[in-house]
């Protein structure tokens, strides 16, 4: 794999939601703040890319309260390539997970965090047990009078 020059300025969203990366750059030549650290040395793979990404993904989350977006950034952008995701395809995975409301690999979560996606995968399952749940409180005040 080369090593591309992610940066905001080299990636865009096209007409239909696709990725567009403009600019593939001289390979492990980057721009700095989205250099993974092994880069200068010339030692790119995969990873690198990912670190990247990484970054990239930092800066669409700021100020994002989502735990798992921030835990798949630190996953991505760990110093130590070896604990990186190893190619750009996991990193994939896990941002895909995460807008399905599943879980991610890079991120335990808490029984809160984990009740909040149940609840928000299964509103309407949710929703109707509360319904129930009503009428059965109302039948029984009424039958009670």
């Amino acid at each position: 794999m080369v090593h591309r020059d992610l940066k905001p300025s080299n990636v865009m969203v096209g007409e239909f939601g696709e990725v567009l990366v403009l600019d593939w750059g001289a390979p492990g030549v980057g721009t700095p703040p989205f250099m993974a650290p092994e880069q200068s040395a010339g030692d790119v793979d995969g990873r690198a890319d990912v670190f990247a990404l990484g970054k990239l993904l930092e800066i669409v989350i700021r100020g994002s309260a989502a735990k798992p977006l921030a835990s798949i950034r630190r996953h991505a952008t760990e110093i130590d390539p070896a604990r990186r995701y190893p190619g750009p395809i996991e990193l994939s995975a896990d941002v895909a997970a995460w807008l399905d409301h599943m879980p991610v690999s890079a991120h335990r979560e808490s029984i809160g965090e984990w009740l909040m996606r149940f609840s928000s995968r299964n509103k309407t399952l949710l929703a109707l047990v509360a319904a129930y749940l009503i009428m059965r409180v109302i039948v029984i005040f009424w039958l009670g009078r």
